[in-house]
């Protein structure tokens, strides 16, 4: 049977791309008008934010971590301004409702992926995994494909709390976790401001953070049994496959 470490490490990145391949989306720009946010980033600031309830901003760029904590608390107010927070948080799951039903809907074993990915996550203790708790009681759809995508973001934003943890024990700052994995270039496009400090040492302690992350979902992994690891992955590679970009 597949370790348990092995299945996290097999699993989590094919997680991490489809928990995300939804966020500016079509079908959450739809939503989204429908609630008066037409800007992506202050929808993706309040709706993937919003489930932390009616907070302050500085809750949501702490939450969120690794941006520039202004360019957070900047975007979540412009989307607050136009629906309360939960109402934001409702449009923008059911943005990824639809995108779910759109591209998973008439893929096989959704609803067994689902069911995997959700037993996952009740396993879970939320133990300062704000992100990861606030999605996690929203309701589940019906619609198998809608499930689906629902508990793959579940699952993504597990490990991102977690890896919020695992940083913060390797001491590093969220620019330098940044730079570490991937270099300045993406330190830009998140807009933190020149110039950086040296990259030395870095990148082998966001490595390390890695592994940390990795030992910290591990155990939620552990409640899946040999058919249960096999399937699931067999089924991630599907739904990554579907929801790839065209």
């Amino acid at each position: 049977m597949i370790s348990t470490t092995e299945l996290v490490r097999a699993a989590c990145p094919l997680v991490h791309r489809i928990g995300g391949a939804w966020f500016f989306s079509d079908d959450v720009a739809r939503a989204g008008a429908k609630v008066g946010i037409t800007d992506k980033f202050a929808l993706y600031a309040a709706g993937r934010g919003g489930v932390l309830g009616d907070c302050h901003p500085d809750v949501v760029a702490s939450a969120f971590a690794f941006f520039p904590p202004q360019i957070v608390t900047a975007k979540y107010r412009e989307g607050i301004a136009a629906a309360p927070p939960t109402e934001c948080a409702r449009a923008y799951a059911e943005g990824l409702a639809a995108w779910g039903e759109r591209l998973l809907g008439d893929l096989a074993g959704m609803d067994r992926l689902a069911q995997l990915a959700r037993a996952i996550a009740d396993s879970v203790h939320p133990m300062g995994l704000p992100l990861f708790a606030g999605w996690r009681a929203l309701p589940e759809p019906s619609h198998p494909g809608a499930a689906a995508a629902l508990a793959m973001q579940v699952l993504r934003e597990l490990r991102g709390d977690l890896h919020i943890h695992a940083i913060v024990a390797s001491e590093l700052s969220p620019l330098e976790a940044i730079l570490g994995k991937d270099g300045p270039e993406r330190a830009r496009e998140l807009y933190y401001p020149e110039p950086y400090p040296p990259l030395e040492g870095f990148a082998d302690r966001r490595d390390a953070a890695e592994d940390l992350t990795d030992r910290l979902v591990t155990p939620a992994y552990d409640v899946l049994d040999r058919d249960d690891r096999s399937a699931f992955l067999d089924l991630l590679h599907a739904a990554a496959a579907a929801t790839a970009p065209r």
